[in-house]
């Protein structure tokens, strides 16, 4: 895809580019599907507010997605469309007080989130459920909502787990967290009578994988966890659509796939009198996201801050301090007992390192540490270990690159053949606990940098976490399990189109059996 240097950063104005974004989007779908969408929000049984609630979200980003589409269908069509923040759950203490940061207090009051919930478990009674809303400090029931986003945790299943092979059938058997959670949210959509209800899911690839070999119990091969949360869903009376989906697909320069899933209550099948299939709606909702892609990648640098932002300066002045400390620790011999506990953990990247050396006829013995001259220029390189520029060294990276690019740094090399090639105006992907090197500006990435490539960006409450008042790793944390926005915009606007288009159709059988012509009966000679 070609790049496109935006006039504007995604810091200063983030949330309103997402609504142009969502904007371009709408206007990239058939004009059949935009007039029938129009007329879907136009119409008064649709001008119920957007109720949204989340369940292990962490940034709470489709709150902010859902937002910037009513005001897009606005902008486009005219339709005024409320959206109401009706709950969020988070185990996590500190991204509930995130949470509350963000979504209370706010400019706008609307704005504001109805109740917060420490966990998803509180929702599988359904909105007759009594929980704790942490906000008011009261027990009281659980809030109705429209759509429901859930991201059931990805651990048990993940490709990175080396158990994941042995949790194949969590989903079916509601086990572990990655199963307890989605059947808590099913239970919890089950309840709700909203015949426009939708719940939708993201999780990692690894939901996609069969394990290899027969079932002894059917004959048959293994089924996948994303079969299995089909099956489920299809057993609560719903009709799940799955799309696997990358922020590069939508002119994001960050590569980020992860299974998105929606689903919506078969009635609104039935309510078509078989005139809607269930294949033919799946296959328009194929031919809907592929409209949706952005054939214009934007330039990596409208997600950075500058050089000279307060935030990069304190993470400067960290690095230095942490740099003096870790210097003034090994003269003293103090690193020898770490070092020591750490060597069976650590013994494999110098060998793999110094065999790719050798095929690659570098001097393994030549240290990858750039100057004094330049950590003095560069002070966020002061962050990074010795397998660190090590591996940038084998990557090829100057300090200064001319490369723009982001490489994550947390992973080691599997193999002396395992070294990728770079790729311009690229960040690797996110990730909770990992750590990045921005190339061509030789420093680190923040937390609030990964956020902003995600897509997520709090309009007026912004401010909020530009004033440093959140921790970096707390920030990375949530980037690395948020739902990116470019991708949960996508898959709502196609979660839209497909009610607009069931919506229509039994509008236009109802319309046909009201017709008195098909009362009229011809009778035979």
């Amino acid at each position: 895809m070609p790049s496109s240097s935006a006039p504007h950063s995604f810091n200063k104005h983030g949330h309103s580019q997402l609504i142009e974004w969502i904007v371009r989007a709408l206007k990239r779908l058939p004009q059949e599907m935009q007039a029938c969408l129009q007329r879907y929000h136009l119409h008064a049984e649709s001008k119920e507010p957007l109720k949204v609630g989340t369940a292990c979200s962490g940034t709470d980003s489709p709150v902010l997605v859902a937002r910037a589409y009513a005001e897009a269908v606005r902008q486009l069509w005219g339709a005024n469309r409320e959206v109401e923040h009706v709950f969020s759950c988070e185990r996590n203490a500190k991204k509930r007080h995130f949470l509350a940061n963000m979504f209370c207090n706010t400019f706008d009051s609307s704005h504001a989130m109805g109740s917060l919930y420490e966990d998803a478990v509180d929702l599988q009674f359904g909105p007759e459920g009594m929980s704790l809303d942490v906000l008011s400090d009261n027990i009281s029931e659980v809030g109705t909502c429209c759509d429901l986003w859930a991201g059931f945790p990805c651990q048990d299943v993940s490709k990175l787990n080396p158990a994941a092979g042995q949790n194949r059938s969590v989903i079916k058997d509601s086990a572990k967290r990655t199963g307890a959670v989605f059947n808590y949210v099913l239970r919890y959509f089950a309840k709700v009578s909203d015949p426009g209800r939708a719940l939708l899911l993201e999780n990692v690839l690894g939901l996609l994988d069969r394990p290899p070999g027969i079932n002894p119990e059917t004959g048959q091969d293994f089924r996948s966890n994303l079969e299995h949360c089909n099956h489920l869903a299809s057993r609560a009376g719903l009709r799940m659509f799955s799309f696997v989906l990358d922020p590069r697909c939508f002119g994001v320069p960050v590569s980020r796939q992860r299974v998105w899933m929606f689903c919506l209550p078969l009635d609104l099948w039935h309510a078509t009198m078989g005139e809607a299939s269930l294949e033919s709606t799946q296959e328009l909702a194929g031919h809907l996201m592929t409209c949706l892609a952005d054939p214009i990648t934007r330039d990596l640098d409208d997600f950075l801050l500058p050089d000279t932002h307060q935030l990069l300066q304190d993470d400067f002045e960290k690095a230095r301090t942490s740099y003096i400390k870790r210097s003034a620790s090994a003269a003293k011999g103090h690193a020898k007992a770490k070092a020591k506990a750490k060597a069976k953990a650590a013994s494999k990247w110098p060998e793999v390192h110094a065999r790719l050396c050798e095929r690659l006829g570098i001097d393994w013995w030549e240290s990858g540490v750039p100057s004094q001259e330049v950590l003095d220029t560069h002070p966020g390189l002061l962050r990074l270990t010795d397998r660190q520029f090590d591996l940038l060294r084998l990557l090829g990276i100057r300090f200064p690159d001319s490369r723009k690019c982001c490489i994550e740094l947390s992973q080691n090399l599997r193999s002396p053949t395992s070294v990728r090639r770079l790729k311009d105006n690229h960040a690797d992907i996110v990730t909770p606990h990992g750590q990045q090197l921005v190339a061509h500006r030789a420093r680190c990435l923040l937390g609030y940098e990964a956020l902003l490539l995600q897509g997520i960006h709090y309009g007026k409450e912004q401010f909020k976490i530009e004033l440093g008042d959140f921790p970096d790793e707390l920030l990375r944390d949530l980037a690395g399990n948020a739902f990116n926005a470019h991708c949960a915009a996508a898959t709502y606007i196609v979660r839209q189109c497909i009610a607009a288009h069931l919506w229509q159709v039994s509008r236009d059988v109802a319309a046909a059996s009201e017709d008195p012509a098909n009362d009229l009966c011809v009778f035979d000679d």
